[in-house]
């Protein structure tokens, strides 16, 4: 149960959820990581246990000592499977830099912010060297957020060109447009 509460609190996570939701993100990854969970959350056992076994001869949790060997690889198939979709959405982003580039590119020609303009900068750099992803900064989560449709929930196939369901803020010149807000906050929680 602690490596399950460490994978959720960790930054690798973070990065996932925020990612899960993204087109270019296989949805199998993020349906293992939901049933993971599912499965883990059921084992969490806050009975006494000792008291609860000298009334019957079973835990309310679920647990059970022929499961024990399963329970325990659980936390390490979620990690291992945040992982593999990590992995998986890099590539797919590397798959399609240049429409992905293309649009980061338009976020840095608007943005009113320099770290914003630096961030996607660097980030369509990366992108567009074909190389591994290297893990992404708190901004260009953000970015990639903005300029992938992060709020899209529909199912996109691995792979599939982020193109139509681009959702790029086009910044006004007034103050608090898209692109100065994408530094307002930051997304990561450093637990």
């Amino acid at each position: 149960q602690n490596s399950f509460a460490e994978t959720m609190k960790s930054n690798l996570w973070a990065e996932f959820d925020i990612l899960s939701g993204l087109p270019g993100m296989d949805r199998r990854f993020a349906a293992a990581t939901v049933e993971y969970k599912r499965q883990l959350s059921g084992f969490q056992c806050t009975v006494d246990i000792k008291g609860l076994l000298e009334k019957q001869p079973y835990c309310h949790c679920g647990y059970s000592l022929k499961l024990g060997s399963e329970i325990e690889s659980l936390p390490i198939a979620l990690n291992d499977t945040i992982k593999e979709g990590l992995s998986s959405f890099r590539r797919a982003i590397v798959k399609n830099g240049d429409e992905v580039v293309g649009e980061i590119e338009k976020l840095a020609a608007t943005a009113n912010d320099q770290e914003v303009t630096a961030a996607s900068r660097e980030l369509a750099e990366a992108i567009r060297s074909g190389k591994d992803l290297p893990k992404f900064s708190d901004l260009q989560l953000k970015i990639l957020v903005e300029v992938l449709g992060g709020s899209s929930t529909q199912a996109v196939p691995a792979g599939a060109s982020p193109k139509g369901h681009s959702k790029v803020a086009r910044p006004e010149k007034a103050e608090g447009s898209a692109a100065e807000e994408l530094v307002s906050d930051q997304i990561l929680l450093n637990v």
